[in-house]
């Protein structure tokens, strides 16, 4: 069956149709970065985050199939920026989240971004 609206509108209208039911405040941008999650134990699990908003972003774990728990820690290694995020879907080798808080890992940190600062430091060397 045809979609009589989407067919009579503009390409315009066409996007902003085809967007009401995508939840997000805030456009995804399409990257290809670096990244690594910190696990428990001090473990770290490279992945490459593939799209990114303003709330969240979706991993791509490749063929390392790690098991994410619910609530993670993450590093973008190129922009030196640490999140604590919430698991919003799995699918895959893809993991889509929230991201909770984010972090400056050039700025000084205490708590949970404090280990996130010391990993990408290991990171980097």
């Amino acid at each position: 069956m045809r979609n009589f609206v989407l067919d009579n509108a503009s390409e315009l209208e066409r996007r902003s149709i085809s967007r009401a039911g995508d939840r997000r405040v805030s456009p995804r941008e399409s990257v290809s970065l670096p990244a690594f999650l910190l696990l428990a134990g001090g473990e770290l699990v490279s992945c490459t985050i593939v799209d990114r908003s303003l709330e969240g972003f979706r991993i791509d774990l490749g063929e390392a199939g790690a098991t994410v728990p619910d609530d993670f820690l993450m590093v973008d290694i190129l922009g030196g920026i640490g999140h604590e995020a919430l698991v919003a879907w799995r699918g895959g080798s893809f993991v889509g989240a929230r991201s909770l808080r984010r972090h400056d890992l050039h700025e000084p940190q205490a708590g949970a971004a404090a280990e996130l600062k010391k990993a990408w430091a290991r990171a980097l060397t």
